[in-house]
Order: structure tokens, then C-alpha cells, then sequence
């Protein structure tokens, strides 16, 4: 009984540690969120007042065959920017191949707002299976992998959405986020339910 009540104790220690890291990374996010959105506001006002309202210009479409170089230079960008071994390069172009291409069918599959659990899914498979196979850490491919999947312009532009006056919209692209979000974490859970990374030891 001693046993099972420290057992418990500590089970509660290590998930109220958890909690605080989780509240620590969140908060330093949300800095890291609005000030981005402060500096825009201040550099958005400071330029119409030197150069007038800038014109808002349609987005041209790049032709198709653009994604594959697109998919070259992140790679390449995500493997200098993690610090990766120079040998890891060819898996991280994998691992976000796998990402694109994943939420593409998602999306087409479970629709706009679920797309992305189709490509965390299939992140969250590849690497632990890259994991039992070459013996290594699962970070190789699933760090690069999330990091393509998350639409990190979500949050900034429903904030400044919502900075704007558009109330409805804003709101709707915060629900969205949090949809995005939990589809991410979704992904990797089920992924590692179905197939476990190597134990270490």
C-alpha cells in the first residue's frame, strides 16, 4: 500500500510538472503571437503614413511542378535551422514530403478543417517506423514533419482578424486553430498507438 501511494504521488508530481511546462510554453507562445501582431500594426501604420494605402494585389498561382522545389528549400532550411546531421538532409525532404502530401489527402478526404491529422498521422507513422528500423530517435522525421504541417499564419492572421473589427471571422478562424491543433495531436497519438517507436535501452 506504501508503495502504490507513493507511486501515485509521484505519478501526480510528474503530471502536475507536465501542466506547469505545458502553461510556461503556452504563455511564451502567445507572447511570442502577439507581439508579432503589435509589430505589424506599428509598421502597417508607420508605412501608410510615408507611402499612403498600399493597393491589395490578387496572389498569382504558381505552376504545380513549383512544390517539389518548394519542398527542396524547406527541407534543406529545416535541416540548418534544427542543427541536423548533413546525412539526416534526404529524411527530413522525406518526412515533409510525407507531411504535404498527407494533409493534401486529408483534406480531400476528412475536409479543410481535418486535413491536417492526415498529414500528422502519416508523420507520426513514418518515423516511428524509421525509429524500429534504423535503431534512431523518431525526432529525425517527426520534428521537420510537424513543423511543415502546422499553419503557423492561422493564429496571427485570426488575431489580427479580430484586430481588424471582423468579429465573426476572427472567431471563426480561432475555432479553426484549435480544430487544427487537435487534429495535429490526434495524428501523433494515433500514430503512436498503432505503431510504437523503438524502446530505448
Amino acid at each position: 500500500q506504501w508503495m502504490a501511494t507513493r507511486g501515485a504521488e509521484w505519478l501526480a508530481e510528474r503530471r502536475a510538472e507536465l501542466v506547469e511546462r505545458g502553461r510556461a510554453r503556452l504563455a511564451g507562445a502567445l507572447l511570442v503571437l502577439f507581439g508579432l501582431l503589435f509589430g505589424v500594426a506599428v509598421g502597417t501604420r508607420l508605412a501608410t503614413l510615408a507611402f499612403g494605402v498600399v493597393p491589395v494585389r490578387e496572389a498569382v498561382a504558381l505552376p504545380g511542378w513549383t512544390i517539389y522545389l518548394a519542398l527542396v528549400a524547406i527541407a534543406a532550411g529545416f535541416t540548418i535551422v534544427l542543427g541536423a546531421a548533413p546525412r539526416d538532409a534526404g529524411w527530413i525532404l522525406l518526412a515533409c514530403s510525407i507531411a504535404w502530401f498527407g494533409s493534401l489527402a486529408g483534406r480531400r478526404v476528412l475536409g479543410p478543417e481535418l486535413g491536417a491529422f492526415g498529414g500528422s498521422l502519416l508523420v507520426g507513422l513514418a518515423s516511428n517506423l524509421y525509429s524500429r528500423l534504423r535503431d534512431r530517435t523518431a525526432a529525425i522525421l517527426r520534428v521537420p514533419g510537424i513543423l511543415l504541417v502546422v499553419p503557423g499564419s492561422l493564429g496571427f492572421t485570426s488575431l489580427s482578424t479580430l484586430m481588424a473589427g471582423d468579429i465573426e471571422s476572427g472567431v471563426r478562424g480561432v475555432f479553426l486553430m484549435l480544430l487544427t491543433a487537435m487534429s495535429l495531436v490526434a495524428g501523433v497519438l494515433i500514430a503512436t498507438a498503432l505503431l510504437p517507436p523503438r524502446r530505448a535501452g
